[in-house]
This record gives structure tokens, sequence and C-alpha cells, in this order.
């Protein structure tokens, strides 16, 4: 019994592996159960049985495709030590890099989360997550004497904004700025959410 849940689990992976690498080459809604099947030689019968609605799949798959730049961010943030440098590399890696597609799915998931209520969840689920991380390194940051100029929960919800507005303007406005460039304003805008002894 054990092993058929382990196989299931693999399964499953598997489908979600195959499920983001479609999306990031057609978009969110331009994915069909058959063209996840025919990608993986499988049947759609076997999409349907571990995923019960292309609805279902789609979130699970932004869900699974969020997690591992959760956990680098997550991990980054344990061996940061200094309280400021840990925000900015926090916000470093929430933003477009060359390691990361994910925000084409961030992109994308607005966009269909206006139509697919499950889609909306699992990406208020993600940024959620994200937020917290974040907060989290503010309160420790305020624990090391650095204070921020409005209470934690304010400030993450600012630079997270920020963040969110400058990853738009990177990967769909007009290429005016470097990532260099968009990396200096990160941390000139960090710097000036905190009051500086």
């Amino acid at each position: 019994m054990q092993r058929t849940r382990s196989r299931a689990s693999v399964r499953q992976e598997e489908i979600l592996h195959a499920t983001v690498d479609l999306v990031y080459d057609k978009g969110l809604r331009a994915i069909r159960i058959s063209d996840v099947a025919e990608n993986m030689g499988v049947s759609p019968g076997l999409i349907i049985y571990h995923f019960r609605t292309k609805e279902e799949l789609l979130a699970r798959a932004f869900r699974f495709a969020s997690t591992t730049d959760l956990a680098r961010a997550t991990n980054i943030a344990q061996v940061e030590t200094d309280p400021l440098k840990r925000i900015v590399s926090i916000l470093k890696w929430y933003t477009p890099s060359d390691q990361s597609r994910s925000w084409l799915l961030w992109i994308d998931g607005w966009s269909a989360g206006l139509w697919n209520p499950e889609i909306a969840e699992a990406l208020a689920e993600v940024h959620a997550n994200w937020k917290a991380l974040l907060h989290e390194a503010i309160l420790e940051a305020a624990e090391k004497g650095l204070t921020s100029k409005y209470d934690a929960q304010h400030t993450t919800t600012r630079l997270i904004i920020f963040a969110d507005g400058l990853s738009v303007a990177e990967l769909t406005g007009p290429s005016t700025f470097t990532k260099a460039e968009a990396h200096d304003w990160i941390e000139e805008f960090v710097s000036a959410e905190f009051l500086l002894h």
C-alpha cells in the first residue's frame, strides 16, 4: 500500500512538472488537460485521476512552481546575518532573475485568476507566504535595532508592492533599466524605509 501511495505522489509531481513547462510555453489559460497528457505520453484520464479538473491542476501547478523560489529565499534569509541585507536579499530573489521563471507565472496568474477562483486562491496563498517571510525578516531587524518608519506590517506591504511594480515593469515594459539598476533601486528603497542609527 505504501509503495502505491509513493508512486502516486511521484506521478503527481511528474504531471506538475510537465504542466509548469507547458504553462511557460503557452500560458495558463491556453493549457488543456489533453496538452499535458500528450506532452507526457499518457492518457488524459490519468491526469484527471490525479487532478479532477483543469482548474485544480493549474492551481496546484502554480503552487508547485512557486515553492522552490520561496524555499531558496527562506534559505537565503537564514544565512544572511545583516538584517538590512537579509531583507534586500529576499526582495532580490522575489523579483525576476535568470535563475527563476516564476514571474512569468505570476503575471499570467494575476490575469487568469480574474476568471479562475482556484488560481486566484493559489496566487493569494503564495503571495501571503512571501509576505510572511519578509515580515519575519522585518521583525527580526527591529529586534536588532533597525527601526522601520512604519509598523512592520505596513513596511512589508510597501516593500512587496514596490517589488511587484518593479517586476512587472522589468518583464512587460520597455527596456529602460537594467537588472543591476533594479537591484540598486531595491537597496535604496529598503534603506529609505528604515531609520538608520
